[in-house]
């Protein structure tokens, strides 16, 4: 879930700055991702990268734990 909000996050700011540069919709101060420059945006645009990153690193831990865990019906 955390991915897919930021990967919508990432994708609505590159289509609405399409849109805008073909003159679709109307002028706004969206940025285009990694691209424009931009201090607290790349940082944060950096950050939710980071976090992506994080969640796909750990995707095969979680499976692992809760098979991994004792059982309090063992004996």
């Amino acid at each position: 879930m955390v991915v897919i909000g930021i990967i919508s996050l990432f994708s609505v700011q590159f289509l609405w700055n399409m849109a805008m540069t073909l003159g679709l919709v109307p002028l706004a101060a969206f940025s285009l991702p990694f691209i424009s420059y931009g201090g607290s945006q790349l940082i944060m645009q950096m950050a939710a990268v980071g976090l992506v990153l994080s969640v796909y690193r750990r995707k095969d831990m979680v499976g692992l734990t809760v098979l991994e865990a004792p059982s309090a019906n063992r004996k």
